[in-house]
């Protein structure tokens, strides 16, 4: 995919007032919402239950661009905990909660307007029959890519639980198990790199959860990539454009490609009118899809401009910087 950028102020000038162009548009078209009825599916109003997943489900209304959930505890009259305040998308979401009284609020907003709340309770109730509960598993998040050495993992203390049963299984590998565990976290050291899924079970005398699940996805991943290289235009190159920046100054260059077990690459673009790539006149580009390496800048007049780029993987590796290349520019 062919990107660029027009590199001067005029540009900076006409992106501003295209943006409050749309913003005015918005403010025309998006639809009233405050006459519409806004049906919640689920939860019931008045929820009892010894489940600690609870899941909202409601109808998306058309004009609605997102849906405001607060939940506290005990109540909004004596809140001691604020559990969620959050804008949602979609049509569901689900919380895990421990033992105890709860009451939230939930309602459909745009830009401008939005519906009457729903509110309603929840009561948790305490249970030592762990069949229906679902572990809280706190850290590492979703999907995480990291670089440390030693990974801190850790869920809430379930109640009636007397001890939990740990498993970490490495992609094509093997799996680490780890039995009878009294404590809330655990920290594994030197965890080789690769891909991993990690999940958690609790257990008492009476009973266990249901099964391992959840299951959070992890990579790890120390390795730097590789310094971008084979830029071009190569340095001593004088690139032609025509008269009036009609015509594309096009960079490209090439760099590590993460595998599946690899956290993915990015790379940074930095273009400049001075070879200390300092001041008003030096720009950084986040190419975020790295397999597509090129961009392209209008130059708005004639000279030599200095660039480099360099990669950085979502577990934080960086790359050592391409080194500063110069791109000469004449109109005809």
């Amino acid at each position: 995919m062919k990107r660029f950028f027009y590199f001067s102020k005029a540009y900076f000038f006409l992106a501003i007032a295209s943006i409050f162009s749309l913003l005015s548009c918005s403010e025309i078209f998006e639809g009233d919402l405050s006459d519409d009825h806004f049906k919640l599916i689920a939860p019931s109003q008045n929820l009892v239950t010894s489940e600690n997943t609870v899941n909202f489900a409601w109808d998306e209304l058309e004009e609605a661009s997102s849906y405001h959930l607060r939940l506290v505890s005990p109540n909004f009259n004596q809140t001691k905990k604020l559990v969620y305040d959050t804008n949602l998308v979609g049509s569901s979401f689900t919380v895990s909660l421990l033992p105890g009284e709860y009451q939230w609020r939930i309602y459909a907003q745009n830009e401008l307007t939005k519906t009457d709340a729903i509110t309603g309770i929840i009561r948790i109730d305490s249970t030592i029959d762990l069949r229906a509960i679902t572990p809280i598993l706190l850290s590492p998040s979703k999907d995480t890519y990291t670089k440390l050495n030693s990974i801190d993992f850790s869920w809430e203390a379930l109640y009636n639980a007397s001890a939990y049963y740990f498993s970490i299984k490495q992609e094509n590998g093997s799996t680490q198990n780890y039995d009878s565990l009294l404590q809330t976290s655990l920290v594994i050291d030197t965890l080789p790199e690769g891909a991993y899924s990690w999940s958690l079970k609790a257990f008492n005398a009476n009973s266990e959860t249901f099964s391992i699940e959840p299951t959070r996805n992890l990579w790890v991943d120390r390795t730097v990539p590789t310094t971008p290289s084979n830029m071009i235009p190569l340095d001593t190159t004088i690139n032609v454009l025509n008269i009036g920046g009609d015509s594309l100054l096009n960079l490209s260059w090439d760099g590590e490609i993460a595998t599946s077990s690899q956290a993915p690459i990015r790379d940074y673009l930095t273009f400049s009118q001075n070879s200390s790539f300092s001041g008003s006149q030096t720009i950084t580009i986040d190419i975020n899809e790295a397999n597509d390496r090129n961009y392209q800048f209008k130059i708005p007049q004639a000279g030599t401009y200095y660039w480099k780029v360099q990669s950085e993987d979502r577990a934080g590796n960086k790359s050592v910087e391409s080194g500063s290349h110069k791109a000469h520019i004449q109109f005809q």
